[in-house]
């Protein structure tokens, strides 16, 4: 069963210029040549076995807050604050190294900073173009959890792009039967939609605190499974329930292209 129709526009635009850390609101965004959003996961934190040090593996960065200065589509200084560090500020590129110190006291270990201002770090590199949910559905999955609110759902799920003037979970009819990928656009951007996004234990910790929610991923499958919508192609993609946003790749015919707010999505 198809959903009715109906006009989705883009209404947010996320990016997380180093990977695990706080993101930044566009009104626009650039496809880089590699098909991602630029400046999206551009860096990432390693430590000294080449582990990436994320929300899955340390539950520190929870208290770990940043803010990104941007200069036209450039990302050029984030400032960094944490329980007992006062905040400092670092030009990403020429205090790299004051940078990886900061952080590395931070962590008490060595950390050292990677980049790739093409494809950044996506998760998942069969589809690494950005992830895309509703407002709807962060709202609803909002309401799932008493006190939780629509700013740390979105903390939580870290998407890059939101709709709006949709209903909740409208999102899952952007992929198809498993194994093929369903073809739409948002904007003058060309995409395919891959798969619905499985989930790991970031979403269960608060996004400030990292206190894990109670139950959490019990709960979020039962919820999830009680409200499916009937336009999903393929069940078994949820198999396992524990999945929201919708992982995508950016077609070659897009590179270069801008997203802007407002864009429409043509299914």
């Amino acid at each position: 069963m198809a959903c009715p129709t109906l006009s989705p526009t883009l209404s947010h635009i996320w990016i997380y210029p180093i990977k695990s850390l706080d993101p930044v609101a566009l009104d626009r965004v650039r496809i880089t040549t590699a098909g991602s959003l630029q400046n999206d996961r551009r860096w990432g934190m390693i430590n000294t076995q080449g582990q990436w040090l994320n929300g899955k593996r340390d539950s520190r960065i929870h208290h770990l807050r940043a803010q990104f200065t941007l200069d036209a589509e450039t990302i050029v200084a984030v400032t960094l604050q944490a329980p007992a560090h006062p905040p400092a500020t670092f030009n990403i590129q020429d205090d790299r190294r004051d940078l990886e110190a900061w952080l590395s006291h931070y962590f008490q270990e060595p950390v050292s900073l990677r980049e790739n201002p093409d494809q950044g770090f996506p998760d998942d590199l069969n589809a690494s173009g950005p992830t895309i949910v509703s407002e709807a559905t962060l709202q609803t999955v909002s309401q799932w959890f008493p006190g939780m609110t629509l700013g740390e759902t979105r903390l939580r799920f870290r998407a890059n792009l939101e709709l709006t003037a949709v209903p909740p979970f409208w999102e899952d009819q952007l992929f198809g039967i498993k194994g093929s990928d369903r073809p739409f656009t948002l904007g003058s951007v060309s995409f395919v939609g891959v798969n619905p996004c499985l989930r790991c234990v970031v979403p269960t910790r608060n996004p400030q605190s990292g206190v894990v929610y109670p139950q959490f991923v019990q709960h979020f499958i039962e919820q999830r499974r009680a409200q499916f919508p009937p336009w999903i192609l393929d069940p078994t993609h949820f198999e396992n329930a524990y999945r929201l946003t919708v992982n995508t790749r950016i077609s070659e015919q897009s590179h270069g292209h801008l997203l802007n707010l407002g864009d429409s999505l043509i299914l």
